[in-house]
């Protein structure tokens, strides 16, 4: 297979001590679910890719550690969420997780919408395709571009998921994700963080000061009806799985990208 791959700005080091642990940790429990839970503070939180997952991170942070994540403090950490991969609780199994005595909580999104905000964070902003291994033959075989607009992009979901780890992550549905909705005491939408905030702090005691974090910096994209067509059958067990993300959709349509969520990424 041929690869090209342009070093990204973490540490080749700090990238395999990352892969250590997780594999580690995971073959030593079977644990396969991402989860942030604090037991001292009652929570436990399932993240979804491009759905403020960033900015639940750094709020949850903020309450439970009295400051800002700072990754000069944290040595080798660049970003909050290896912070919670490497030196917090962060796996568990699907049993684990029903079982826990505390607010079990998550936030999802209309996947179009989550979709766009994967495009123009991963593919324009981040470069994912080009920084990153990429499996040039999955793309070749199918004609398909480094540099693919949205339609492109949304057209061709499987094969450029298949071709880079990072998209592959990034475009995860939800419903494989969070695995079934009764794992929950409350499942919000991204327009309800305001909502998650007041919950969290009365099941807490703790304020979450939620702050966009996160955001790309490219133009939004329009997404045109076809293509909009083919990310929902490309998420169909997401729309299958939580009806309200479908409801949701009816009464605020994409027209584009412009007219999608300005939350947070």
């Amino acid at each position: 297979m041929a690869y090209e791959f342009h070093p990204g700005p973490v540490t080749a080091g700090y990238r395999l001590a990352k892969g250590i642990v997780r594999r580690a940790k995971r073959a030593v429990t079977g644990c396969d679910m991402n989860v942030v839970y604090e037991p001292e503070f009652g929570f436990a939180y399932v993240p979804v890719p491009k759905v403020a997952c960033s900015t639940v991170k750094e709020a949850l942070f903020r309450a439970t550690r009295s400051g800002e994540f700072d990754a000069i403090v944290h040595r080798d950490i660049p970003r909050v969420h290896f912070y919670y991969h490497i030196h917090q609780r962060y796996h568990l199994s699907e049993t684990q997780l029903s079982t826990l005595d505390m607010f079990r909580f998550t936030v999802i999104r209309d996947p179009v919408k989550r979709l766009i905000s994967a495009y123009t964070n991963r593919v324009q902003d981040k470069r994912d395709l080009e920084r990153q291994v990429t499996d040039l033959s999955v793309l070749s075989a199918k004609c398909l571009p480094l540099r693919p607009d949205i339609e492109t992009f949304a057209l061709n979901l499987t094969t450029y998921a298949a071709a880079n780890a990072s998209l592959k992550h990034h475009l995860r549905s939800q419903a494989e994700i969070l695995r079934d909705p009764d794992l929950y005491d409350r499942i919000y939408q991204i327009e309800e963080l305001d909502l998650l905030a007041s919950d969290f702090e009365a099941q807490t005691g703790r304020a979450l000061n939620l702050r966009r974090a996160n955001p790309s910096v490219a133009a939004k994209p329009t997404l045109g009806p076809s293509a909009q067509r083919a990310v929902r059958q490309f998420y169909a067990d997401d729309y299958a799985m939580f009806p309200q993300l479908l409801k949701s959709a009816r009464q605020h349509p994409v027209a584009s990208a412009s007219a999608g969520l300005k939350t947070a990424s």
